[in-house]
């Protein structure tokens, strides 16, 4: 009986931090390609690659990942170009291994 408990009490603690763990970030990174496309349901998002700086066992290296913009911020995203740099708070989504904006900064 007490190990049931502590097993539930395990698992609702997991289902509490797990959505801590999908943090915002902040990027800061010039475009290195720029697209527009619709979705199957006729909705139009917008595609921005960049390079991002990444550590793994004290190894840095870099790494290009498509950061994705939906809804109002594909209006914004469109006032971009290839080499511009995109400084965005974003979600990141290990699923796909992109970023989606959910908001702007602008200087």
């Amino acid at each position: 009986m007490a190990k049931a408990k502590l097993m539930w009490i395990l698992v609702l603690v997991a289902l509490l931090v797990s959505p801590a763990m999908a943090a915002d970030v902040m990027l800061d990174s010039p475009i290195d390609s720029i697209t527009f496309q619709n979705d199957v349901n006729g909705r139009e998002y917008g595609r921005a690659i960049v390079t991002v700086n990444r550590e793994l066992n004290g190894h840095a290296y870099t790494k290009s990942v498509p950061v994705m913009a939906f809804d109002k911020k594909v209006e914004i995203l469109k006032s971009y170009a290839e080499g511009d740099t995109l400084r965005v708070v974003a979600s990141y989504s290990a699923e796909y291994d992109s970023y989606t904006i959910q908001s702007f900064i602008r200087d």
